[in-house]
């Protein structure tokens, strides 16, 4: 479920995190190893990962080099970030499902 997600979002499915869109999530390698706690209930678990993204960002309007950006047909700023990804994994019906995802800086 979450390699189906990575895909998803590898593909160009993108999502929102920390006000940017991703476009690409790699595992940061140089981190600490992914971890996957289950809850004692065995209904929830938590996943964290050390992970590098690369988001892009729309440039702003008001200013020039913006302006002509834009007008060139560019107008983004892609950069790439060390992020810990922190997912709350949910059993439903007997069916694991992802819930709430959140990126911090790494």
């Amino acid at each position: 479920m979450h390699q189906a997600w990575l895909r998803q979002i590898n593909a160009g499915g993108g999502t929102a995190l920390i006000g940017a869109s991703v476009t690409r999530v790699s595992a940061d390698h140089a981190g600490v190893a992914d971890r996957i706690d289950l809850a004692e209930d065995g209904q929830r678990a938590t996943g964290r990962f050390d992970c590098v993204v690369e988001v892009q960002r729309r440039l702003p309007d008001d200013f020039t080099l913006g302006q002509m950006a834009h007008a060139q047909g560019s107008g983004t700023l892609r950069t790439t970030e060390r992020r810990v990804l922190t997912v709350e994994y949910l059993k439903v019906a007997g069916a694991w499902t992802m819930g709430r995802i959140c990126a911090e800086a790494g």
